[in-house]
């Protein structure tokens, strides 16, 4: 069994549609809801950023 010491916080972010917009290309839909790639990164970096200044 693990000793509860050496358990480590863990950091979620949630990524999703929150509101449906309108028409369009399937990369300026996920830019819109905030779920497209450079959304994901950013969240990443974030992220790391707090667990680096914890």
């Amino acid at each position: 069994m693990t000793h509860p010491s050496t358990y480590r916080k863990i950091q979620l972010t949630k990524l999703a549609v929150k509101e449906m917009s309108g028409s369009g290309a399937p990369e300026e839909m996920l830019r819109a809801a905030k779920i497209d790639a450079d959304a994901i990164a950013e969240a990443a970096r974030s992220l790391v950023k707090q667990t680096v200044e914890v």
